[in-house]
């Protein structure tokens, strides 16, 4: 008996003996006052005593997702004298409420509990509270030449890649942004995206979620601007290029061919530039380079050409004249008008100097066709009786 149950007492072993002793008188009157009143059975005596053991049972509850502290133990006693009295300990967890029967809150870890009974006997044992591994997002963006994860300013070529550890698969994802644009909202990976922040929910099989936000950067607009310096009594014209934004470094491809930044020793003409940076992002821009007479001692803007040493003047050199050409741009067809000075003929030549359209001059308005030009910038010359040449620029949609 004290072998099952060490801490037994006088008392309980008196009432376990007692207890389990039948009468032999009773059920064998022929040895009556023999064998004694009655005889102990050791086997119940031994049964008895097991039973009044202190023993347990618990269920435990892990911890549902990494990082929550959720787990439990309810803790069901057997046996045991009178009222028992518990002891928790924990090593690596957290949560316990140390002489509570039951425990909630808690995190993972090695639990130990110790119950005593009103006698002094005590159970000792543990319990181990576990979590699921940790979900962990690792992602991947795009990056162009200067780290910038969109070519181009405005374009929608980002990509995000996700990797995912950890968690139960498989997986489910909610994407969102507000200030992007592309996305495949419940897809892992992203492509065709603008620049923007970038949100996502990802939640495993067992409903443990967690949440990552990805931005992506472009750089600033790729913007070209022009100063020129026009042609001025036969000293030739520039074009300096400036260029901001984008990704240095630049590319440049004029219309003349040239391949430099800037350009020098021009003559009358216009002149188209396609720049790209380093991600192939483009900016193009045109500059017409018009020629200057010095007259009466001062310089005058001339938006047109000189050749073959006749003098092509700007309308605002003529007191008293007025040259119009509408629409302005054109598509079907323009009017020509002008004022104040005789006209021999009307002509328009494109931005290399070949006459496109040239018709003689009988009144001073004229309706000209342009729908089989192709779209561009034009020049429109009045040609007058004293050789002089005015100009005007025309748009062709």
């Amino acid at each position: 008996m004290l072998a099952i149950r060490p801490c037994l007492t006088y008392e309980e072993a008196l009432y376990i003996l007692q207890a389990t002793a039948f009468n032999l008188d009773s059920l064998n009157p022929n040895y009556a006052g023999k064998l004694g009143a009655g005889r102990i059975d050791a086997g119940l005596a031994l049964e008895f005593t097991k039973n009044l053991s202190l023993s347990i049972s618990a269920n435990v509850s892990n911890v549902t997702c990494f990082g929550e502290n959720n787990g439990a133990i309810d803790i069901v006693t057997n046996g045991g004298a009178g009222t028992n009295s518990f002891f928790w300990s924990t090593a690596n967890g957290s949560g316990i409420v140390f002489t509570q029967e039951d425990q909630s809150n808690l995190s993972p870890g090695s639990y130990n509990l110790l119950i005593e009974d009103a006698q002094g006997c005590s159970f000792d044992t543990t319990f181990n509270i576990s979590s699921p591994s940790e979900l962990n997002i690792k992602s991947t963006v795009s990056v162009f030449a200067a780290g910038e994860n969109i070519s181009c300013f405005g374009a929608n070529d980002g990509n995000i890649d996700l990797q995912l550890t950890g968690g139960n698969s498989p997986y489910n994802y909610a994407w969102s942004t507000t200030n992007g644009s592309g996305l495949q909202t419940e897809q892992c990976n992203q492509s065709d995206l603008s620049a923007g922040i970038y949100d996502v929910m990802i939640t495993d099989s067992i409903g443990c979620s967690q949440s990552v936000s990805i931005e992506l950067v472009e750089p600033t607009i790729l913007s070209v601007s022009v100063t020129q310096t026009n042609v001025i009594d036969g000293n030739l014209g520039m074009i300096d290029l400036t260029v901001n934004g984008g990704t240095a470094n630049y590319t440049y491809s004029w219309s003349n061919d040239a391949t430099s930044e800037d350009l020098f020793n021009l003559n009358v003409g216009y002149y188209e530039v396609t720049v790209l940076d380093a991600n192939n992002c483009s900016a193009v821009i045109g500059a017409t380079i018009s020629s200057s007479i010095t007259s009466v001692g001062h310089t005058e803007s001339v938006d047109a050409t000189i050749t073959d040493n006749v003098a092509t003047i700007n309308e605002d050199q003529l007191l008293d004249f007025e040259m119009n050409v509408y629409p302005n741009p054109a598509t079907d067809a323009a009017i020509v008008s002008w004022t104040g000075i005789e006209v021999n003929k009307m002509y328009i030549q494109n931005m290399n100097g070949q006459i496109v359209y040239e018709q003689g001059a009988t009144t001073n308005q004229m309706k000209v066709n342009v729908s089989d030009l192709s779209a561009g910038v034009y020049l429109v010359v009045l040609e007058t009786s004293a050789n002089q040449h005015i100009t005007k620029r025309l748009m062709v949609n």
